[in-house]
């Protein structure tokens, strides 16, 4: 009785291993390659054909023995890509979702900047909206509080009349916006350091409401405009050009105490 209980035992033992190893041929069978990539997200252009030779060089054995994290941690070393997440899809692919980084300036070497803050490397964004962007330089231990100020800055821009040109911030944290104004030069204006939080905002608005009396009081449109101070701000006299150009569009406007 004992023998054929150990029979059993070894024909069970044998049994299973059989079974473990055609299972194993199975998985690591030339017939599961991954053959197939599957890109869920705005991705285009170049960043298509990055992506798949970054997928391909990670890939290693079969649909089943891949290693997915391996996969994922590759595709999310590309500059553009914020997350990403990689599935199994049967027979012989591998699903890669992919969210991007939204560029929402341009940094003065050519990265993008993030709506986080983050620099990286974008291929697939068009001329249009590049031409659109900001352009941000200086210091880029300040792009994260840049963005955080673009809204701002972006909304006094048009109150002026314009578009927001270019956001800087200097290496003692000194901040400045470039205004491109439709019918008028382009304006630097100062903001100095932020000694409260929203401090370079409240100058720029500070300018923004006495804007229109300022170029009344000067008879044109300054091309700098210093307001780091306190309670007031200093203006660099307009130019021949400038100065013709405010006539121009304010013929019946007089300045203060001229009858």
């Amino acid at each position: 009785m004992q023998k054929k209980r150990v029979w059993r035992c070894v024909f069970v033992a044998a049994a299973l291993l059989a079974a473990a190893g055609g299972a194993y041929r199975f998985l690591t069978s030339e017939a599961n390659t991954v053959r197939e990539l599957y890109i869920v997200g705005d991705v285009k252009g170049p960043s298509v054909n990055e992506m798949q030779q970054v997928v391909q060089r990670t890939v290693q054995g079969t649909l089943f023995t891949v290693n997915l994290k391996a996969v994922k941690e590759a595709v999310q070393e590309l500059s553009w890509v914020q997350s990403a997440s990689v599935e199994r899809v049967w027979p012989d692919g591998l699903k890669v979702t992919v969210i991007k980084h939204n560029p929402v300036a341009i940094w003065e070497d050519g990265r993008l900047v993030s709506s986080e803050g983050i620099l990286f490397t974008g291929n697939d964004e068009s001329i249009e909206k590049l031409a659109d962007m900001p352009m941000f330089s200086g210091d880029a231990a300040y792009s994260v509080q840049a963005v955080q100020y673009l809204p701002a800055f972006m909304k006094a821009a048009k109150a002026l009349g314009g578009r927001l040109k270019g956001v800087h911030a200097s290496y003692r944290g000194s901040w400045s916006v470039t205004v491109e104004l439709k019918t008028t030069p382009v304006v630097t204006i100062e903001l100095g350091r932020a000694l409260t939080e929203n401090s370079p905002v409240e100058r720029l608005e500070r300018v923004v409401k006495h804007y229109p009396d300022l170029c009344r009081i000067m008879q044109g449109y300054p091309l700098r405009i210093d307001a780091r101070y306190r309670d007031a701000f200093a203006a660099q006299l307009p130019n021949a050009e400038s100065a013709k150009l405010w006539r121009l569009e304010h013929p019946a406007v007089q300045k203060e105490g001229e009858g």
